[in-house]
């Protein structure tokens, strides 16, 4: 058994992006979840957009700013449903800008830009939250968390078949799948650059290993929110959803996160080699690395 201490957390950390990008993906986000609303519970779609619309500029009041910079043909391409409520895109892309909080703005939306990481964490997970919160307005918590369940499933299938799809473009170049190994030392390398957090590796072996997080970005950009379950349910939620370990070799259990408890611990394995391994308990977990060092 292995355990190494980081502590990580850097909200300063500057992630480079192109605006094009950035709004790209929010648009994406939101188009997906007015997909699959569509799918589910299409009678709610008109006033669920009406209750993100306002969410939204509720936050954005009275900031402006001159958009034409971007690239609006390629941001706005196939997006088969959000294309529909233009009221929404454009609120969403001065959400994410507000957000942002850039300094000045480029003169080209394919420009790359650096963007504070706690920022660039609160245009994504905050209006994350607002999406899912937006059916909660609509229906009432009781009704909206098991839709928006459905909807997390509905967006965890799509995942599923991206990732048989890109599976097999491996198969065809000869490539395996990456080991735990390989993903673990690629995730610390991306946590520590991005400053996502405060946290504790343990390794057992070779396919199972667990962290503790003391500090996320994800729960610092929504914690002032002070909706505990909701910001839970718009982020976190996806890994503890019972689709999300039905397809790759990598799985991942929880007990907690930090929107609900002291630390997030997040227990990991290789199923081709793990089947139904024991989670580690919360105090083993709470104790991990608390007489070491700190490596990073």
């Amino acid at each position: 058994m292995e355990i190494k201490v980081y502590k990580a957390y850097n909200p300063d950390a500057i992630r480079k992006t192109t605006p094009n990008k950035r709004i790209r993906e929010a648009f994406e986000s939101t188009d997906n979840v007015l997909r699959y609303l569509s799918e589910l519970k299409p009678k709610i779609t008109t006033q669920y957009v009406a209750a993100l619309t306002k969410r939204l500029r509720d936050v954005v009041k009275d900031f402006e700013m001159d958009t034409g910079f971007l690239d609006h043909d390629e941001i706005t391409q196939d997006l088969n449903h959000l294309n529909a409520h233009s009221d929404l895109l454009d609120t969403i892309l001065l959400y994410v800008f507000k957000h942002l909080d850039l300094p000045q703005y480029p003169d080209s939306g394919s420009e790359e830009i650096g963007v504070k990481s706690l920022n660039t964490t609160k245009a994504y997970e905050r209006l994350a939250y607002h999406r899912a919160k937006a059916i909660a307005d609509v229906l009432g918590d009781e009704k909206a968390i098991p839709l928006w369940k459905k909807v997390v499933a509905k967006r965890l299938e799509a995942e599923r078949i991206e990732y048989e799809k890109r599976q097999r473009e491996r198969e065809e170049k000869g490539e395996g799948i990456p080991s735990l190994t390989e993903v673990r030392e690629g995730a610390i390398k991306r946590w520590i650059e991005t400053g996502l957090g405060d946290f504790v590796a343990c390794v057992f072996d070779e396919h199972s290993e667990v962290f503790r997080f003391d500090r996320c970005i994800t729960h610092e950009a929504l914690k002032d929110l002070e909706d505990t379950d909701w910001a839970y349910l718009a982020t976190c939620y996806i890994g503890d959803a019972p689709e999300y370990n039905t397809f790759g070799t990598q799985y991942l259990r929880r007990t907690q996160t930090l929107h609900h408890g002291a630390f997030c611990d997040e227990f990991y394995w290789d199923n081709r080699f793990h089947k139904d391994p024991k989670q580690p308990d919360l105090e083993f977990t709470r104790s991990l690395g608390r007489n070491q060092g700190t490596d990073e």
